[in-house]
């Protein structure tokens, strides 16, 4: 795993995507990118190339976490993502393919870094 690979965070709430940049960042994660916009995200990534993961919150006004990895995965059939949400009970259709880590208790933080350590090895 090299910890400067482009990761890139996006949920709706810039409090949220700030605060993800902050964990991954304290971690040791140099190259993180947080947006509070979907579009613009899906914009950039596909102008910039594929990052090494795209970490996205499910519930969000335009697009779901799920769809937008979805349409990612239409130009980067190789997409890792992780997506968080308060709500892991709700989410049904990822078949596998994306962790879920879900948005709440004090270990949030260390959950989320240890999934990204896994996805990528």
């Amino acid at each position: 795993m090299n910890k400067s690979e482009r990761i890139i965070i996006i949920d709706d709430q810039p409090f949220a995507s700030d605060l993800l940049q902050l964990v991954l960042s304290s971690a040791g994660f140099t190259n993180v990118v947080a947006y509070s916009d979907p579009r613009k995200a899906f914009k950039d990534m596909i102008h910039s190339g594929r990052p090494a993961l795209v970490i996205t919150d499910q519930e969000m006004p335009d697009v779901s976490g799920i769809a937008l990895l979805s349409q990612l995965s239409g130009f980067y059939p190789d997409i890792k993502g992780i997506i968080v949400t308060g709500n892991p009970d709700g989410i049904k259709d990822t078949a596998g393919r994306f962790p879920v880590v879900e948005k709440s208790g004090k270990d949030f933080g260390k959950r989320l870094v240890d999934c990204v350590k896994v996805v990528l090895g």
